[in-house]
């Protein structure tokens, strides 16, 4: 895959002239079919879901895909895989003093049923990382209580929990970003290629730090937006133009401030904190927020 994931840098180190929406045509019909979601990827999914769903030290209401793999943007060799694991009995607040021991018990489960087929990443604060049979999974556990409730009652929900609690019980939206991300992908055919060519181009790059990497979903909005603005204001919707009008949008983070207007407003605490990419699902949520855009600004403004 190295030189496939090096071809959409080698695609912005063209002359600006060279650019061109045939170029990018040529290149994302030559990646199309490696960035299907491969047979192998949906056999160790299922996989890992019917293990946790048989385990008997756990209760597991669901064992849901999402991110990537479930909205169509998986880039090739570089996707993970999120599969959100509902369980019941857990709860919705101080997930420092039991995530831990929790992210153990779900590693012991498949460690017993998978054995050497796995290899073991360093976990985050909320989700269990591995590999098994060439898939990258993130597990990310969530209670049951809270996944189960209406829209607007879970929403309400996270609003009231402490900030420390709201960016892990974020992956309850995960159904939602998902749908999202499939709805406004299909108002342009061409979406999922500018999405997929700007995430392969964030995996190439040699970011200094982890946090200057964008995250996919916070590409998928900036594209996603930047797509609406065009369709809403008249301007025509070509390659090219969604992808320019990206970089410009980076290359000044200080001034990013997506909200939408179908969605309530953000609290002032986030409000009041530029860059601000607000979830259209969670509204407590500015998907910016966790990043240091400085990085990707100066790349930014290299291609302009």
């Amino acid at each position: 895959n190295s030189g496939i994931m090096s071809e959409a840098h080698d695609f912005m180190r063209l002359r600006r002239e060279e650019r061109t929406d045939e170029a990018f045509n040529r290149l994302a019909e030559r990646l199309k079919a490696g960035d299907a979601v491969q047979a192998n990827t949906k056999r160790q999914v299922d996989r890992v879901a019917e293990v946790l769903r048989r385990a008997p030290g756990l209760s597991v209401h669901q064992a849901a895909p999402c991110g990537s793999y479930q909205k169509g943007t998986t880039v090739a060799g570089k996707s993970d895989v999120d599969l959100v694991v509902v369980l019941n009995g857990i709860q919705d607040k101080g997930h420092e003093l039991w995530m831990p021991s929790l992210l153990s018990q779900l590693k012991q489960v498949l460690s017993a049923a998978l054995g050497g087929e796995i290899r073991w990443q360093d976990p985050t604060r909320f989700a269990l990382q591995f590999n098994l049979q060439g898939v990258d999974f993130d597990l990310l556990p969530v209670p049951t209580s809270l996944w189960n409730l209406p829209f607007s009652e879970r929403e309400e929900r996270v609003r009231q929990a402490a900030q420390a609690d709201r960016p892990w019980l974020s992956v309850a939206f995960s159904r939602e970003q998902c749908e999202l991300v499939q709805e406004m992908k299909g108002r342009w055919p061409r979406s999922t290629d500018v999405i997929r060519f700007l995430k392969r181009w964030a995996y190439e790059h040699p970011w200094s730090t982890y946090k200057c990497k964008p995250s996919s979903y916070l590409i998928e909005l900036l594209v996603l937006c930047i797509i609406e603005i065009r369709k809403n204001s008249g301007v025509p919707l070509s390659v090219m133009g969604v992808l320019d009008d990206f970089w410009k949008r980076v290359s000044n983070p200080g001034t990013i401030n997506i909200t939408w207007t179908s969605r309530p407003a953000p609290s002032p605490d986030i409000a009041e904190k530029l860059p601000l990419v607000l979830d259209p699902v969670n509204s407590t949520n500015n998907v910016a927020a966790f990043f240091d855009l400085r990085e990707l600004a100066v790349m930014a403004r290299n291609y302009l």
